[in-house]
């Protein structure tokens, strides 16, 4: 963390509740705004929460799918 009360620290130390709180009162911009987000869906939310924005992120192709698109292709 580049500033305050836990200057010095990986992000990955940062308590809970200092996460909760970073993220109640806003966010820094940039990059190391992004990085307190993940760290607070990490350890706040839990990683399952992550995976699954991830995962929204990319649909499923099924090999049913692959096969019909291949199909399609010939």
């Amino acid at each position: 963390m580049p500033f305050g009360k836990y200057k010095d620290r990986y992000l990955t130390d940062l308590p809970k509740a200092y996460l909760i709180w970073f993220r109640q009162r806003g966010l820094p911009a940039e990059s190391l705004g992004c990085m307190v987000e993940a760290m607070y869906e990490i350890n706040v939310k839990g990683p399952e929460t992550m995976v699954r924005q991830v995962r929204d992120l990319r649909p499923v192709q099924t090999k049913r799918d692959a096969a019909a698109k291949d199909a399609e292709g010939s």
